[in-house]
């Protein structure tokens, strides 16, 4: 929902942008009173304007539901369009902030970005597009490339809080397994009641409630053994250290946590110092030991 909202604004930015270019640079409305020039000097070109919009939207809605890296192809069509159409040049941005969601994407998708300046290069050079429809367009693709990146920042802010609270649900189901074990909670009386049974036993000659609950509570604690193997860990720390037993490498690490790679070199040295482990791979071992038991 949060992409749907930030695609809307940069879509309804590049509208608002086209208007005020056309309006400033006819410097007029036609006599008519029919409507504002366009920016290039030719009525025809407002067929350009449309398909390039329609382009747009079918760029953006293809970045946006493919699944693998791939999806980096349908924003750098739209770029190498609008480097032959100049009037695509106001609809980049929307293709600026499906392009900067790949900065963290390992080669080649990494190197997506560097399609936005093409068509500017083509704009300047080859349309002779005036000045200030290019320096509006460049304010917009920053402004969008700014929100992308903020966007993917708060979303995987978002993910770990969520696999944080998970954990600490799993948490307390350990320590609820533990007080079971021990007898400290007697859920006999909670499950069962003191009461005889509709069909004739008595609550004392019911299966203790611990013993049908312990095989599941076992089997949701997986993650909260794994926590507490590395309890001397920070959150941050841990979170690392369960992505490097993913089989993640640094630079998948930190396109998933929207970290740096140095952020995530210097929490792998900090958890190896902690834990006395030599390497990421004894890290790996020792947190699926864990999980497993």
């Amino acid at each position: 929902m949060v992409r749907i909202v930030d695609i809307l604004v940069v879509f309804t930015a590049c509208a608002v942008s086209f208007v005020a270019h056309s309006t400033l640079d006819a410097g007029v409305v036609d006599t008519a009173g029919a409507g504002v020039l366009l920016p290039f000097g030719d009525i025809a070109a407002s067929a350009s304007v449309v398909a390039c919009l329609l382009v747009a939207v079918i760029a953006v809605l293809g970045c946006e539901w493919a699944r693998s890296g791939w999806r980096s192809l349908a924003p750098v069509f739209f770029c190498a369009l609008s480097a032959v159409v100049p009037e695509g040049l106001f609809f980049v941005p929307a293709a600026t902030y499906e392009l900067c969601r790949f900065i963290r994407d390992p080669l080649p998708w990494r190197a997506a970005p560097l399609a936005v300046p093409i068509p500017f290069a083509c704009a300047a050079a080859v349309h002779h597009v005036p000045a200030g429809a290019i320096v509006l367009s460049a304010a917009l693709c920053a402004l969008a490339a700014l929100v992308s990146m903020r966007t993917s920042a708060l979303l995987a802010q978002r993910d770990l809080r969520h696999r944080a609270w998970d954990e600490y649900r799993e948490r307390e189901l350990v320590e609820v397994e533990g007080r079971l074990v021990r007898g400290r909670v007697d859920f006999d009386s909670r499950v069962t009641g003191a009461a005889d049974r509709p069909d004739g036993t008595s609550a004392a000659d019911a299966e203790p409630a611990h013993a049908v609950m312990l095989p599941h509570l076992a089997a949701l604690s997986t993650d909260g053994r794994c926590r507490a193997a590395f309890s001397q860990l920070t959150d941050r720390e841990y979170e690392v250290v369960a992505l490097i037993a993913e089989g993640l490498d640094n630079h998948e690490i930190a396109a998933a946590a929207f970290i740096s790679e140095g952020t995530v070199r210097n929490r792998i040295s900090s958890s190896l110092q902690k834990t006395g482990y030599k390497n990421r791979t004894q890290l790996a071992v020792a947190w699926w030991q864990a999980r497993e038991g």
